[in-house]
Order: structure tokens, then C-alpha cells, then sequence
């Protein structure tokens, strides 16, 4: 008999430190807890994560909220750790989601409870990416078709996999952990723009985290949960069709290592992802031609379709709406040849020259997909110059991508940039290192991370 997917799973994680890691897996996994850390402590002090910390209990016995000065119960610290990290749109992309926004909150929190070492983390992180990466793709057709927010969903059980593995629970109680996560597991689209879109991931980290813990004191859940005809990936799918015929097999699931085999891009610009592409362009053109918005009568984009639905702001008026407008990215792109953590204010934003741009922009999407992320497998863009000429470039990958990877000095200028806006420079310098030497850290409790 097959046995349910639920537990291959399950057993993957609990035996997997008796087998091998790639080591391209174990570089992957240090760059995203880094550029992850970096990112949430830039996101450490926006209204979203202040709220959530507001509501929070001080605990003296509880673990940091980072650059907050503030230790809270575990959960409530992947929460608001969970926010930080997504806040800013500026972590990291791939498996059709946003993989260490919801992973890295949830190792760092359980982590600094039980004291992990830093060797443990970055296992911790692989096994939740490697979860998420076994239940993501088996339907033909992206979450976002039927509205679901991917990170929510797949994030909450790919947090559950990582808690299970700090706990060291067994094969059983890591399938319920899993079983539990899947009823947890929820977010929508139609969030993107608004505080609710972090809290996707804040809440994730935080259900995973729970679903865990509560496995580990014998809570159970349903031990076919993925596979059930009304289970996990039936409901989740917007087919109708899910490959369970892949999923259906006697013995621990065949591990391919997404992690380390290009999956995962790391973010230039703290916006939507499916922006990137055009600001690169657009931004080139610019530097180029010496262009100013002034110079520009028309831009003509085709781009995907689903990527104009997490587009949708085509008249933002606050930061947080630009970072779901292709409209912005262009303006911004055109305005001041970038579009930095600076451009994101509602003062910005606001601004005769970014908002004239708008009704300048046209759209065209069509179907189809890239490998792994649910884009247009290239975009086209064409500037329209008041004199009549016409400036043309098509774009496949962004800066940043794994087809285009950032290299170590770019790593740590982006690190340096986001954690120096709460940390001093030796601080930031000093956490830089540790996380770039996280295995040989003997406890997580050892970053420096206020």
C-alpha cells in the first residue's frame, strides 16, 4: 500500500540529517537567511509591525523581536518578525512565493527559544524549503488563480516542517504538525497593497510555529491531510487537477534539492517581483539616453497576466500601494533611475512628475509562465520620446535572479543598507559575519540582532 504523501513527508524531514545536504544547498540557504535578516530589520519600524507589537505581551522569559527592544511568547515573535520581514516587499522570491520571509521568523523564534546553534538553523531552513517545495508546482495552474497567496498557504506548512525539525519530533508527530499548518494555511490576493499582505507571512510563521508545538504535545491531525480528496491540494487547487498521481507512492518522496538548483532570486528593489524586469529596462534607458519624464510621450508594456494581478494599483497614491503598481515602478525607474527603499513614501509617490507618468502607461499581458515563478517568460518595453523616436528592449531575467545571481559584495551592500537603518555600522558589520558564518554559531541567541 502507498503511503499517504503526509507521512513520506514527514519522514523526509525527521531522517533527514541522516543524509547527505548539497553544498549548493547549504550556500543558498546562508544567503537567504542573510539577505532575510537584513530585510526585516529594515522592516522592523513600519506601522505594520508596530501595531502587531503593540498587541504583543512583554515576556521576560520570551525570545526578541528584532530592533524592537521588546521579548514576547515565540509565536508572537514569528509573527511580528514575520511582518518585518515581508513588510517592505524586499525579501527573497522563488517557488512561486516568498520562501524566507516565512521560514527564517519561525527558525529564528523557536530557534532563540531552545537555544539552537546556527548549524541547526540552516537545516531548520532547508527542510522547510524543501517541504514547501514538495507540495508547490503539483497543480498545472498558480495559486493566484484562485486567489490564494501562495506564501500564505505553502508557507504555513513549509514553517510547520521546519518547527517540527528544531523539535526533533517523530515521523508521527510531524505529520501532525503538518496536518495541523494545513487548516491553518490562508491568505488572498486580493490583500496585496494593504498591511494585510505581511501579515500573510507574520501569520504563517506564527501557525507553522504553533502547529508544531501542539503536535509535539500529541495534537493531531488528519494523516492524509495533502492528498484526502477534500484535503490540502484538491482545496487549494485551482485545476481541479492536481498531480496526485506524482505524490501517490510507496516510500520517502525523492529529494531533487530545489534549494541550490536556481530557484530562488534575490530582490534589487522592494517592490513586487513582477516589476523588476521593467524597472531594470526602464532604468537602463534612462541612464542611457539621459532621459527625464518630460522627454517621454508613451511607455507600451507587455507583461503577464498574472503579474498584473499583483500589479493592480495603476493610480497609487501612498508607498504602500506602489509597491503593487507597474505604473510606479516605471515612474520611479524614469524619475530618479531607481526605485529604492527612499522612493517608497506617500510624499514620493505623490509627487507632479511620478504621478504624470501614470496615464502615460499601457498595458498588454498574455499568457504563459517562467520556470518556477508564475511570470511572463520575457517582458517588452517601449519608450515613445516626445521627437517622435521609439526606444525598444525585451527582458527575460531580472538583476538578482538566479540566472542573474548578485554577487557577495552585492549581498552585503544591500545587507549593510537595510540593517544600518536601525543597527550602527560596526553592528551591522559584525552581524554580516556571523551570518555569513552562521554554522559555526553555537547558539542563535548570539546574533546580534538589536
Amino acid at each position: 500500500m502507498n503511503a499517504p504523501y503526509t507521512q513520506q513527508i514527514a519522514q523526509f524531514i525527521t531522517t533527514l540529517d541522516a543524509n547527505p545536504i548539497p553544498e549548493a544547498a547549504k550556500k543558498m540557504a546562508l544567503d537567504a537567511f542573510a539577505d532575510c535578516v537584513g530585510v526585516l530589520i529594515a522592516g522592523s519600524d513600519e506601522e505594520a509591525v508596530s501595531i502587531a507589537a503593540s498587541l504583543s505581551i512583554p515576556d521576560n522569559d520570551g525570545v526578541p523581536v528584532i530592533c524592537r527592544g521588546l521579548q514576547v511568547r515565540m509565536e508572537d515573535a514569528a509573527l511580528i518578525n514575520g511582518i518585518a520581514a515581508h513588510v517592505l516587499d524586499y525579501d527573497d522570491v522563488g517557488l512561486s512565493g516568498h520562501p524566507s520571509a516565512v521560514i527564517v521568523p519561525a527558525v529564528l523564534a523557536l530557534g532563540a527559544a531552545i537555544n539552537a546553534s546556527g548549524e541547526r538553523a540552516i537545516r531548520a531552513y532547508l527542510v522547510g524549503f524543501e517541504t514547501w517545495g514538495m507540495i508547490e508546482g503539483l497543480d498545472p495552474l498558480p495559486l493566484y488563480k484562485q486567489g490564494f497567496h501562495p506564501t500564505a498557504i505553502f508557507g504555513t506548512v513549509a514553517a510547520a516542517g521546519s518547527c517540527a525539525y528544531l523539535l526533533n519530533l517523530t515521523a508521527e508527530q510531524t505529520a501532525n504538525a503538518l496536518a495541523i499548518a494545513s487548516s491553518l494555511a490562508s491568505g488572498l490576493v486580493a490583500s496585496f497593497g494593504t498591511m494585510t499582505k505581511p501579515l500573510h507571512v507574520g501569520r504563517a510563521a506564527q501557525a507553522g510555529l504553533l502547529a508544531a508545538r501542539l503536535a509535539s504535545k500529541g495534537f493531531t491531525g488528519s494523516p492524509d491531510v495533502f492528498e484526502h480528496d477534500s484535503g490540502f491540494l484538491l482545496s487549494h487547487s485551482p485545476s481541479r487537477n492536481p498531480a496526485l498521481d506524482r505524490v501517490l507512492r510507496t516510500g520517502v518522496p525523492s529529494v531533487d534539492w530545489k534549494a541550490g538548483a536556481g530557484v530562488l532570486n534575490v530582490k534589487r528593489y522592494p517592490v513586487c517581483y513582477g516589476a523588476h524586469r521593467v524597472i531594470d529596462v526602464v532604468t537602463e534607458l534612462a541612464i542611457e539616453h539621459d532621459l527625464t519624464t518630460e522627454d517621454i510621450s508613451s511607455i507600451d508594456v507587455v507583461t503577464g497576466d498574472m503579474q498584473m494581478v499583483m500589479l493592480r494599483n495603476a493610480r497609487p497614491t501612498t508607498g504602500l500601494e506602489a509597491k503593487f503598481s507597474m505604473q510606479f515602478a516605471i515612474a520611479s525607474a524614469l524619475a530618479v533611475r531607481r526605485c529604492s527603499l527612499k522612493e517608497l513614501s506617500d510624499d514620493f509617490v505623490t509627487r507632479d512628475d511620478i504621478q504624470s507618468i501614470f496615464p502615460r502607461v499601457s498595458i498588454t499581458t498574455v499568457g504563459g509562465s517562467m520556470p518556477g515563478l508564475p511570470f511572463a517568460p520575457q517582458e517588452q518595453v517601449k519608450l515613445t520620446l516626445s521627437n517622435g523616436q521609439v526606444l525598444e528592449r525585451t527582458v527575460e531575467f531580472a538583476k538578482g535572479s538566479h540566472q542573474l545571481p548578485l554577487d557577495e559584495i552585492e549581498l552585503k551592500d544591500k545587507f549593510i543598507d537595510c540593517a544600518t537603518t536601525k543597527l550602527s555600522e560596526d553592528n551591522a558589520a559584525a552581524l554580516w559575519l556571523q551570518l555569513r558564518c552562521l554554522a559555526d554559531l553555537k547558539s542563535l541567541r548570539a546574533l546580534i540582532l538589536q
